[in-house]
């Protein structure tokens, strides 16, 4: 039989536990939320940054299109394996090679075309300039014979100019038969700086800025031939 000084002790530890129970479910919600602040979550995951206004998007677009594009030079020009740009003699495609030319395009066989340009980007901002790609059109008379598009990401550091290598390749074959003749396309190469109207190309750049985003212009622009050219 136990004694009334053992059964006291055994009520007071029960009721200091209910006591202890009580305190912990009055603890509040914000108690709970103060604690969760002290402590965050590790894998908690950042707001992503807002997306750009369209009046930042067109600011952008006046700031990079402010960069110039201008051909630089021609430095290797083959069609259908034949060079055109720097004839020993005689017309720039004999007519024997032309014919040839000629015969492959109408039985449709492939008349492959590689050009090799040198492109000049200048930026007149204060901050550099990145390219993300930079799609290209190359025309004769007017008439499309390439188009291709860079894999480099290239930088032109501020109030700067940078020089762009371009090789370009194609198959010419519809164009040719389409009724443009082999000696007039060569033409257009062996007398690139001579007459610039005849060889042009045109650009669309995509920029990034400073915050990863990327702007691309609308629109292919015309460059022009370098004005140091002799």
């Amino acid at each position: 039989m136990s004694s009334p000084l053992s059964t006291i002790s055994a009520r007071a530890r029960l009721l200091s536990a209910v006591l202890a129970a009580g305190a912990l479910a009055s603890c509040s919600v914000s108690d709970q939320t103060q604690d969760s602040a002290k402590y965050p979550a590790t894998d908690a995951l950042k707001p992503a940054p807002p997306a750009p206004s369209l009046r930042q998007q067109k600011k952008a677009v006046r700031t990079y299109a402010k960069t110039t594009f201008s051909l630089a030079s021609l430095d290797e020009a083959q069609l259908g394996g034949f060079n055109v740009l720097t004839p020993k003699a005689g017309p720039v495609l004999p007519p024997a090679q032309a014919d040839q030319l000629t015969a492959a395009a109408s039985g449709n066989a492939d008349v492959p075309l590689r050009l090799q340009l040198r492109l000049e980007a200048h930026n007149p901002n204060r901050e550099k300039v990145q390219l993300n790609e930079l799609e290209y059109q190359v025309l004769v008379d007017n008439r499309e014979v390439a188009r291709g598009t860079t894999d480099d990401v290239l930088e032109v550091p501020g109030r700067n100019t940078l020089s762009i290598p371009l090789t370009v390749t194609a198959n010419v074959r519809d164009v040719l038969g389409a009724g443009m003749k082999p000696e007039r396309l060569a033409s257009a190469f062996s007398t690139w700086n001579r007459q610039p109207a005849r060889l042009s190309v045109r650009v669309r750049p995509t920029f990034q800025n400073a915050t990863g985003r990327a702007f691309r212009t609308t629109g292919f622009e015309p460059i022009q031939a370098s004005a140091n050219l002799k």
